[in-house]
Formats: structure tokens, sequence, C-alpha cells
């Protein structure tokens, strides 16, 4: 069932001293579009707590918006993400976020993350991808070679330092 209205906070929805405003979807293409509009990482993460099983349109979202609500939606639907329409994205966000982005939800979704890319959503810069994808690799890099993991896996034996041997011994 598509609510009626959409829930807004102004500051973080964990905090209980939040200001909540309720505010008409602006737009409604299908019935099931739950239409996301605003600079604020946190209205995404209100809105999609409700949101039902559907389409989500992210509209006019900056980098962190974006990667939060892809994030949630990740932790919400682990199973089938729902159809994700994203337009007027911020300038910073296409030029070097998106990409990013993209690689995140084409790993976690590839067949979603195929549709998004076929219908013009996720624009490729040659120019910027080669950084991009460094950066969203580094971190995983970085994880496969942290200390709790090297701890974790069984030790080898390491190989005897022969300069150290003196004669005799």
């Amino acid at each position: 069932m598509m609510p009626s209205e959409i829930r807004i906070f102004r500051s973080s929805p964990f905090d209980p001293n939040a200001q909540e405003l309720l505010v008409p979807p602006k737009a409604r293409t299908r019935p099931d579009l739950t239409d996301l509009t605003g600079p604020n990482a946190f209205f995404y993460l209100a809105v999609l707590r409700e949101a039902p099983q559907g389409c989500i349109a992210l509209r006019n979202m900056g980098s962190f918006g974006l990667v939060s609500a892809f994030r949630f939606l990740s932790d919400r639907a682990r199973t089938s993400l729902p159809d994700i329409l994203i337009e007027q994205v911020e300038t910073q966000a296409r030029s070097l976020r998106l990409p990013v982005l993209r690689a995140w939800v084409e790993r976690m979704y590839p067949v979603q993350g195929q549709a998004l890319r076929r219908n013009g959503y996720f624009p490729v810069d040659p120019k910027t991808e080669e950084e991009d994808m460094t950066l969203y690799e580094r971190p995983l890099r970085r994880a496969a070679t942290s200390p709790e993991r090297r701890q974790s896996e069984p030790s080898q034996p390491e190989p005897p330092d022969l300069r150290t041997r003196t004669k005799g011994s």
C-alpha cells in the first residue's frame, strides 16, 4: 500500500529531537513510485524506511545521499532491489562518485546494475573511470590485507635466515 505522505526529517531520523515534516510526494508517474527529492541523505533514509517494494526515484541527490540510499536499500532488500531511477544527479556526484557507486551496485546487484547502465543512469566518463575505480577498490584491498585477517589465516613457518648463522652452529 502506497503511503499518502512521505516522512521527511530536518536532521537525522535517529535523533529524538528531529523536527519531522509531512510532505506529499512531489510526483508520481506510476502507482508504485516513491519519489525522493532533496539535498540531504537523511531524507532518503527516512523515506526508504517506509517505501513499498516498487520503483524508487532518486532525484537531485548528492554523492553522499546516493551512496547512503543504496547502502540502506541493500540492507533492506537483500533478495530484490526495486527499480531505481536516478535523475538530475549533482555535477560532483556524476563526475567522481557516480562511477564508484555504479561499481558498487553492479557488484551487489549485477542484473540491476547492468540495466541502470543500459538505461543511461550510470554514464561512463573515461577521464575519471580509472581514478574512480582505484578509489572504489582501495578499501577492498585494504580489508583483504588487514592485520585481523592476517592473524586469522594459518601462519606458515618462516624460512631460516642463513645470514645470522655463525660458524660451528
